[in-house]
């Protein structure tokens, strides 16, 4: 498992149940054992998803920018 990069994001990660998920409200990665996963590689795909919304609430911690809403015209894609 790739502990150390994932330890060093400072995110907690706890470990139980049957979904993976970031709690903005809690601050804290929920994922399922690692032994519900196929393979490492399945489990750390799905931690580093839910370690990138970690990330978002550390870059903007105010919420600026809803999740679900639009996003802002500096990140849209130019065609």
């Amino acid at each position: 498992m790739p502990d150390h990069f994932f330890r060093n994001t400072g995110a907690v990660i706890r470990h139980g149940g049957n979904q993976a998920y970031y709690s903005p409200v809690m601050d804290y990665i929920q994922m399922p054992p690692f032994e519900a996963f196929r393979d490492a590689a399945g489990y750390t795909a799905v931690l580093s998803h839910e370690a990138t919304h970690y990330a978002v609430s550390q870059i903007m911690p105010h919420g600026r920018f809803s999740e679900r809403g639009p996003a802002p015209s500096a990140m849209r894609r130019s065609a």
